[in-house]
């Protein structure tokens, strides 16, 4: 193993669960987002007649309902200080961004729906989805706002500078 590769080595950190980055306000959010995504997608798909829109709508939902638990499992057993190429904040930014358009779409969607066939559930759908999307929102801003303070930060758990090792 060469110098350089030692001393990478030695800086990086090891995965482990970390019980504090579950209570930040990004992960409620995600958590918010995976139930509310899942309850979402039961209420939508226990009325028997669907159509085009409502496939998508429970396509968005299913999505989300993996991505979100995703992302708070990654951030608690922090991956995201171990994976120093990832460049996480970016990529939570245009998940969050998407998910918030995504969930625009489906409170849309259900609302239209849910008037125009009259399926209690689908009022309830849109209304989750209405909540998701503002939860989504709320997490766009606050990763913009990190990023704004720290132009370097990694991820939306990093408020601070980050620490740099020297020799």
């Amino acid at each position: 193993m060469s110098n350089t590769t030692r001393q990478q080595h030695e800086h990086s950190e090891l995965p482990q669960f970390i019980k504090w980055n579950l209570a930040t306000p990004q992960s409620g959010l995600r958590v918010f987002q995976g139930i509310g995504s899942l309850v979402s997608l039961c209420l939508i798909g226990s009325v028997g007649s669907q159509f085009s829109p409502t496939y998508a709508s429970l396509m968005v939902c299913t999505i989300v309902s993996i991505i979100s638990p995703m992302l708070v499992i990654i951030f608690s057993f922090n991956l995201h200080n171990t994976t120093k190429s990832i460049d996480w904040i970016l990529w939570e930014i245009i998940y969050c961004g998407s998910g918030a358009f995504l969930f625009f779409v489906n409170s849309i969607t259900m609302s239209y729906s849910s008037l125009r066939w009259q399926h209690t559930l689908w009022y309830f759908a849109a209304l989750f989805c209405i909540l998701v999307c503002i939860s989504f929102v709320l997490d766009v801003y606050m990763s913009a706002r990190i990023l704004q303070g720290n132009p370097k930060a990694r991820d939306s758990l990093q408020r601070k500078e980050p620490v740099v090792y020297s020799e």
